[in-house]
């Protein structure tokens, strides 16, 4: 199986990635690494991604959950319907895991981290943007990494 965590800037989407497939032995992969350098730029500077701007980098995303390995986990927003379609093209075997957060919490947690090219004045363009998934295990990032992780394998059954 293949794994998107997904959800807003500051959900816990590369924490809990890496905290899962750590614990069961799947490969990571961090979306934000995949982005461009100008998709960084700009969020860097407070502007808004397009929707031309996130489809490279969706199918940058894509071709790697293509890739033989059938044990990997994704950190990635995913944050519309369209978005998922791109990330799921001519795959059959992924599973969504969707962070919610309130916004509040987002943006604190957010403005928190360094070294961090995303910028806290885009948080609720992200909700504004967000159309929760239909078929999702669904988890309150408010939890702990380890509390999130033990909800995750309980549902899956990792």
């Amino acid at each position: 199986m293949k794994y998107i965590i997904m959800g807003v800037a500051g959900s816990g989407k590369s924490s809990v990635g890496r905290a899962l497939a750590r614990k069961i032995n799947y490969t990571f992969i961090e979306g934000d690494d995949l982005h461009s350098n100008e998709n960084k730029l700009k969020m860097s500077r407070g502007v808004h991604l397009t929707d031309n701007d996130r489809v490279p980098w969706l199918k940058k995303i894509n071709k790697l959950l293509r890739s033989p390995d059938e044990n990997i986990i994704v950190s990635c927003s995913a944050l519309k319907k369209e978005y998922r379609s791109i990330l799921n093209d001519k795959i059959n075997d992924v599973t969504y895991i969707f962070l919610t957060i309130l916004p509040s919490l987002a943006e604190e947690r957010v403005k928190n981290r360094s070294e961090h090219f995303f910028s806290p004045s885009l948080i609720y363009s992200q909700f504004r943007l967000l159309e929760p998934p239909e078929n999702a295990i669904i988890v309150d990032a408010s939890l702990t990494v380890d509390q999130i992780v033990k909800i995750v394998i309980n549902k899956t059954g990792l």
